[in-house]
């Protein structure tokens, strides 16, 4: 569900020779719903990969299968990379964003900023993991969501992709309405794995 520009750059990356054509994609027309734009403005702008991630969090949405209602989200500045988890509760946020953090650091590289936006039950939690790790935490002021952008568009874009997919695969709104998470995870797994507009490989190369 990506243009036809980014899938040629990715499967030339890739050495994949792309046959057929391509067709516009019905599910993508029906979950397509318009976006403000939004301008990434940030005072530090990351060096190296990991430096700084962007979180957030959304829902309450339908209860999936496994009984979660909401999805994390944290994408890093400089690759790309996006890592997205689900919870029963938004209080888990604290968790999702170590994890990220511990992960990091196995792969050799240190988060040194986190940007988030006021975090609401999650901003003591977040204070007091990011102090334990060294890291300086951005909230962004109230009613500015165009300064963590990068990860509000990035969770508008897989939620829009998620609903194509399964639009697309005919399964029924009931069905939809508890596969929502395995369609949104599978979107970023394939976005993290194709080029983008600002890498010329795929996220996953640039965080590897």
């Amino acid at each position: 569900h990506k243009c036809l520009q980014l899938l040629e750059k990715t499967a030339k990356g890739a050495e994949i020779k792309l046959t057929g054509t391509l067709k516009q994609c019905e599910g993508c027309g029906m979950a397509a719903a318009k976006q403000k734009s939004v301008n990434k403005v940030t005072n530090h702008k990351a060096q190296e990969v990991g430096e700084k991630i962007y979180i957030d969090a959304a829902g309450p949405f339908n209860e999936t299968i496994g009984g979660n209602k909401f999805i994390f989200g944290a994408v890093d500045e400089k690759s790309r990379y996006g890592w997205f988890n689900f919870a029963a509760r938004k209080s888990a946020m604290e968790k999702f964003v170590k994890e990220v953090i511990l992960e990091l650091k196995t792969k050799g590289k240190t988060v040194k900023f986190v940007r988030c936006d006021n975090a609401g039950e999650n901003k003591e939690p977040l204070k007091k993991l990011c102090l334990e790790h060294g890291v300086e935490l951005e909230f962004t002021p109230p009613g500015t969501p165009q300064m963590n952008g990068i990860i509000e568009r990035r969770l508008a874009i897989l939620i829009q992709r998620g609903n194509a997919m399964m639009l697309s695969s005919g399964i029924n709104e009931e069905t939809r309405k508890v596969l929502w998470a395995e369609s949104v995870n599978t979107a970023n797994v394939l976005e993290n794995n194709t080029v983008s507009s600002v890498q010329k490989i795929s996220a996953h190369e640039a965080l590897t």
